[in-house]
């Protein structure tokens, strides 16, 4: 994920089917981490940070991450659009606002 060394990962079947190989990967605690979540309906992109705090092992999918978000965490309730969300270590907000204005999307930052 950094790009230099490997994070500790377990490989796993996929949780939903059992089936096939999954990656159950373990951030380093207070990692910074840049969440993008696309809304095609509506031609919306939503973007936040936040630091990793742990790594849980829910009976979910399998690379789970409890983070603490930076910014209006209240306002991410009425924005949850889907489950699946992309995510990078580092701030990569601005980045992601320009993508979006070079692509005609709109941009909602947290």
């Amino acid at each position: 994920m950094g790009g230099v060394n490997y994070e500790p990962a377990e490989i796993m079947t996929h949780y939903k089917s059992d089936y096939g190989a999954a990656l159950k990967v373990n951030m380093p605690i207070d990692q910074e981490v840049t969440f993008f979540n696309p809304e095609y309906s509506t031609n919306r992109w939503l973007g936040f940070k936040g630091n990793v705090i742990s790594n849980p092992f829910y009976p979910i999918c399998r690379s789970q991450q409890d983070v603490k978000i930076q910014g209006d965490w209240e306002k991410l309730k009425d924005e949850a659009r889907d489950s699946h969300w992309a995510m990078a270590y580092g701030d990569y907000l601005k980045e992601g606002k320009y993508a979006a204005s070079r692509i005609g999307v709109k941009w909602e930052e947290i």
